[in-house]
C-alpha cells in the first residue's frame, strides 16, 4: 500500500504505512516467541517482507522524489532518467541475503540496517512534503538524489560497524552508546520538527561510527 501511495505522491499516508511495517518487523519474531512456534520458512516469509517494506519502498520513493526533480506531474509510463531509484533496491536484496548468511553479525550491524535507510529516505520524503519551495527544489534535485542514491547502497553493504539495540543489560557501562543515542532523539524531535525521521538516522550513525572511534561501541 506504501508504493502505490509513493507512486501517486501521497507521501503522508506512506509514513503512517511504514510505522507499520515497523511495528510489524519489530513484533513478529517476539509474537513467534510467546506462541512458542518456529519454522524454517518463518525466515524466509521475513526476509521477503523485509525486501518489499525496507527494498522495494524507498526505491519507489526516491523514484518519485527524482519525477518530481524532472518537472513530471502525473507519469504514467516508465520514466528511464528515475530508474536509477531502484540500485538502492538491488543494494538492499543484497544486504539482507548478506545479512541472513553473516554471523559476525549478532552484536553489531555491519553497514546500515535497511530499515535505517527506509526511515532516512522516508525522512527525507516528509521534509520534501512539509517543506517550503525552497527545501523542494533542494531535495528534488538530481544531482543530490543520485548521490543520495549511491552513498546510501554502499553504506548497506558495507562492513562499518553500527549500534544494534540488543541491550545486555540496562545499566550504562557498557550500554553507553546506545544510552546516548535513546537521550537525543527528544532533543531532535523538539529541534527538528518534521524533519525528525532524518536526522535520528543521521544521529544514529554519528553515535555509531563516534562510539567507534573511541573503541567503546560495546564496552
Amino acid at each position: 500500500m506504501a508504493i502505490v501511495c509513493a507512486i501517486y505522491f501521497k507521501f503522508i499516508p506512506v509514513i503512517w504505512l511504514i510505522v507499520i511495517a515497523f511495528v510489524a518487523d519489530a513484533l513478529d519474531g517476539q509474537v513467534a516467541r510467546w506462541l512458542n512456534v518456529s519454522a524454517p520458512i518463518g525466515k524466509q516469509l521475513d526476509s521477503l517482507a523485509d525486501m518489499v517494506s525496507f527494498g522495494v519502498l524507498p526505491g519507489m520513493i526516491l523514484y518519485s522524489l527524482l519525477i518530481k526533480s524532472f518537472g513530471i506531474p502525473t507519469p504514467n509510463v516508465l520514466i528511464l532518467e528515475a530508474a536509477p531509484a531502484f540500485i538502492l533496491s538491488v543494494f538492499a536484496a543484497y544486504r539482507l541475503a548478506k545479512f541472513n548468511i553473516d554471523t559476525r553479525q549478532t552484536d553489531v550491524f555491519l553497514g546500515l540496517a535497511t530499515p535505517a535507510c527506509t526511515v532516512l529516505v522516508a525522512g527525507i520524503m516528509l521534509v520534501y512534503e512539509k517543506g517550503n519551495s525552497e527545501i523542494k527544489e533542494l531535495i528534488a534535485n538530481k544531482t543530490f538524489l543520485y548521490a543520495l542514491i549511491i552513498v546510501l547502497s554502499f553504506f548497506m553493504v558495507s562492513d562499518i560497524p553500527l549500534l544494534n539495540f540488543r541491550f545486555p543489560h540496562y545499566r550504562w557501562k557498557g550500554n553507553q552508546a546506545r544510552w546516548i543515542f535513546i537521550i537525543g532523539l527528544p532533543i531532535l524531535a523538539i529541534i527538528g520538527g518534521y524533519a525528525f525521521f532524518a536526522l535520528a538516522v543521521m544521529w544514529y550513525v554519528f553515535v555509531s561510527l563516534g562510539a567507534l572511534a573511541q573503541e567503546k561501541l560495546f564496552l
